[in-house]
């Protein structure tokens, strides 16, 4: 089985049961699969990541289409929505409605956003789609049953 790539930046990293993994810097995304780096990325935000996320949207929608534009494969995934009472401690005035406006706004550019319940979640999801990108070229496959 090929190592799942963390991206060297990633201060909380999901746990993948059973799965190698890796540290490694990665240009897009925050996890990856060894040797598809170049091919597929998983863009993970936390609740309130994704709210500083919305505070700098010009910033995340350019480097989220740059991503899109040179990756096969790429997916967006929020852990969950922060409650009003962080969004408010940390980002006044900034309301739920508008996150969910923004992850509208993101799949309206062809890019899949999946919004979890919670972290372990995010990490189930995040496994899965690495595996099924790889999946799709007999192949790979051929080469992943080989490790």
């Amino acid at each position: 089985m090929r190592s799942i790539l963390i991206d060297t930046r990633e201060q909380d990293p999901f746990y993948f049961h059973g799965c190698p993994i890796e540290k490694k810097k990665l240009d897009f995304g925050d996890y990856s699969i060894h040797g598809f780096k170049q091919t597929v990325a998983v863009e993970r935000k936390g609740p309130l990541d994704f709210a500083n996320s919305v505070s700098r949207w010009d910033e995340f929608i350019a480097r989220t289409r740059k991503a899109r534009d040179r990756l096969r494969h790429y997916l967006v995934i929020i852990e969950r929505l922060p409650t009003e009472a962080e969004l408010y401690r940390l980002f006044p005035g900034m309301l739920r409605i508008l996150m969910l406006q923004k992850i509208a706004e993101i799949a309206s550019i062809n890019i899949p956003v999946i919004l979890t319940t919670s972290k372990e979640e995010g990490a189930t999801v995040t496994k899965f789609f690495l595996m099924e990108c790889t999946r799709e070229n007999p192949s790979l496959m051929e080469k992943l049953d080989e490790n």
